[in-house]
């Protein structure tokens, strides 16, 4: 979390517009500092600023002063319908005249979509994809199985990934799921609309020990820090960029993480390479407990997106350099956890410690790993037995295309910000 305290009371650091803000919050309790932190975030990249406190609002309102934009007044027609209680009595009017709307802001209100690890990737989907599309006024009765399938079929032709569209199935499915949780529609579409193929996104990377040093040579020294530790502990780019000092035990050489910052919704302990220690030691020295340990080139809280162009300017320069494959130029941050998975199953890792220490978005554990305890000295064991060097560099992409640019979605944001647009997205 980029909290400050300063002229007693807590100050959130949000970049916006390319720009770092620092804005005070007038809170002197650092829980409630972390909750405005994450809602003003949250509504900044989803443009849904209706679930916000007046202080909450305010700070977007400063937020997005310093750019030119506006938090958008909400259309007098849809103003109204958005009082009307969800699922409305039998009674009443049509219960089939909802507009999407007015469906994404029952969806949003729900208890079970509003706890989900995804509900922000899910207002993202909405605000820049669905209700662009559909158009917030579109009603209910009339987006039905055809005109999904139209829209699948659009995005796909507009150059989306298999995954990515797979992202917007998942949205819809829910959205339709929760009106039919409240009785307003009868059947949920999407139990008709096929699962998207998203073989198109399978990637089959592994990264030689040559290359990636050639690569580390010309990066930063801070992104430096970072892909290492993602290149010998397997962790995710997420996982290593909310690390501080508290998540790491150099005595024990385990990095614990909490089921809140993995991506499986479970606790996690890492182990530390013995020749990583030293890189630790530098990065936790001097700083606070809570501060980030990865801080990028302007001194704030390193981000995925702030490492992804040095790393891409490195390749190019060790291809130029050092005559590497063009290969490598498909080779993202991400898939170092490929490469370090790779070394480990090499390495003779078992996979009960192997899936231990990089994790599963699988819901149930296998019965192996129900029952196995792993202890820190296993983990330990294997993360030290690790080698790196385990041949040349492989790269099996099933779709090599570059995504056509999405004129639409590059404007979407800042339609949604009140620049062309009155409405907002729920």
């Amino acid at each position: 979390m980029a909290l400050r305290w300063r002229y007693g009371n807590w100050y959130i650091r949000i970049r916006h517009g390319g720009k770092d803000h620092l804005l005070s919050t007038g809170l002197t309790s650092k829980q409630e500092a972390k909750r405005t932190e994450k809602s003003v975030k949250s509504a900044i990249r989803s443009g849904d600023f209706r679930r916000l406190d007046d202080l909450e609002r305010k700070l977007c309102e400063q937020l997005l002063a310093c750019s030119g934009d506006a938090i958008p007044e909400l259309p007098e027609t849809v103003s109204k319908r958005s009082t009307r209680t969800p699922g409305p009595e039998p009674e009443e009017a049509d219960q089939y005249d909802l507009t999407l709307w007015e469906a994404v802001e029952i969806m949003m209100k729900s208890p079970t979509v509003a706890c989900s690890s995804n509900c922000e990737r899910h207002q993202q989907v909405l605000a820049h994809h669905i209700i662009p599309y559909f158009g917030p006024e579109r009603l209910i009765k009339n987006i039905w199985i055809p005109e999904i399938e139209l829209y699948l079929a659009h995005r796909r032709e507009e150059g989306a990934a298999g995954s990515t569209i797979g992202k917007d199935r998942s949205a819809l499915s829910i959205l339709f799921r929760e009106l039919v949780k409240h009785r307003l529609i009868e059947s949920n579409p999407m139990e008709f609309v096929g699962p998207v193929d998203e073989r198109d996104g399978e990637r089959e990377i592994y990264l030689s020990k040559a290359d990636f040093e050639a690569i580390v040579a010309r990066c930063p020294h801070w992104v430096q820090a970072i892909v290492l530790c993602m290149y010998m502990t397997g962790m995710r780019a997420n996982e290593a960029l909310v690390l501080t000092p508290e998540h790491v035990d150099l005595e024990k050489r385990i990095i614990r993480l909490r089921k809140d910052e993995t991506k499986e919704r479970r606790g996690k302990r890492v182990p530390i390479h013995k020749l990583l220690v030293p890189v630790f030691e530098e990065l936790v020295d001097g700083k606070a407990p809570d501060a980030p340990l990865f801080m990028s080139s302007r001194q704030g809280a390193a981000r995925i997106d702030s490492v992804r162009k040095p790393w891409k300017i490195a390749i190019e320069q060790a291809i130029s350099e050092k005559g590497l494959t063009d290969d490598l130029r498909h080779v993202t941050v991400k898939d170092l956890r490929h490469a370090w998975i790779t070394n480990a199953m090499r390495s003779q890792v078992t996979d009960i410690v192997r899936e231990a220490i990089v994790g599963h978005s699988l819901k149930k554990k296998t019965i192996e790993a129900r029952y196995i305890t792993v202890s820190d000295k296993d983990l330990l064991d294997a993360i030290d037995a690790i080698t790196f060097d385990h041949g040349k560099t492989d790269v099996h992409i099933a779709r090599l295309a570059l995504k056509k640019k999405n004129p639409a979605a590059a404007t979407a944001g800042k339609n949604l910000l009140g620049k062309s647009k009155s409405h907002r997205v729920a």
